[in-house]
């Protein structure tokens, strides 16, 4: 067993921090001692190390704590996609440091591109179509449905940037969302509608809106232009 401080000088994670991980029922602490210090077993420091790999994926507390406190959560296929991810952090990096190569040599490279969502909407507005009698089933009317896509148009460009994030495009992200639209029709109401929406990444999927580290892509079509053809 270990005191907070040893953890925290073994982790880097201030003692303040991990007092406050198990005030908020993140991270609680494997005993206490008979002065009431918290104690860590191995356990913990895994369950540590999870909290960690998420956060460096920008995932929120809140959002941790959700996908942590889920019943079907698992720490291999966590830990799997994870990984996943972070590589696709790493290959964003790696495209970003080749540009600013190119900048430092002097090429000129832009890319004015925005994040188009219409494949996604048209696969929602695919669902809505072939599926009406599910969703009022599930959603009460295909208006609630309808009202849930007019707020998610309006976050367009939001939605549009996590989706990005959690995949490196937006044609992944389509993917993900339909393949969670046809679970959420098999297994309608253990399945839930925010789930069926979400981004899928892991299972069960997360609610939406969550964030992770993968930021926005360079395309590899990018214009890059050197100083001397910059000048013409």
């Amino acid at each position: 067993m270990m005191t907070v401080k040893q953890v925290a000088n073994l982790t880097g994670v201030s003692v303040r921090t991990l007092q406050f991980y198990d005030e908020i029922g993140l991270l609680k602490p494997a005993g206490l001692t008979e002065a009431g210090y918290r104690l860590y077993d191995e356990n913990t420091l895994e369950t540590l190390q999870q909290i960690l790999f998420f956060k460096e994926l920008d995932f929120t507390l809140k959002e941790v704590k959700t996908i942590m406190e889920n019943p079907q959560f698992d720490k291999m296929n966590a830990f799997i996609k994870q990984r996943e991810l972070i590589q696709l952090k790493r290959d964003r990096l790696n495209v970003l440091i080749e540009l600013l190569d190119k900048l430092i040599k002097g090429e000129k490279c832009m890319d004015f591109k925005k994040f188009d969502m219409t494949d996604y909407f048209n696969a929602l507005n695919e669902y809505r179509q072939n599926n009406s009698e599910e969703i009022v089933k599930q959603f009460g009317s295909l208006e609630s449905f309808d009202e849930m896509l007019t707020m998610m148009r309006s976050r367009e460009d939001e939605i549009g940037e996590m989706a990005v994030k959690q995949y490196g495009s937006i044609e992944n992200y389509t993917k993900a969302a339909k393949k969670n639209l046809a679970r959420f029709l098999a297994d309608g109401p253990a399945f839930s509608r925010t789930e069926a929406l979400s981004l899928a990444a892991f299972h069960p999927p997360f609610p939406s809106g969550l964030r992770s580290a993968v930021s926005r892509t360079i395309p590899q079509n990018t214009s890059c232009k050197t100083k001397k053809d910059s000048r013409k």
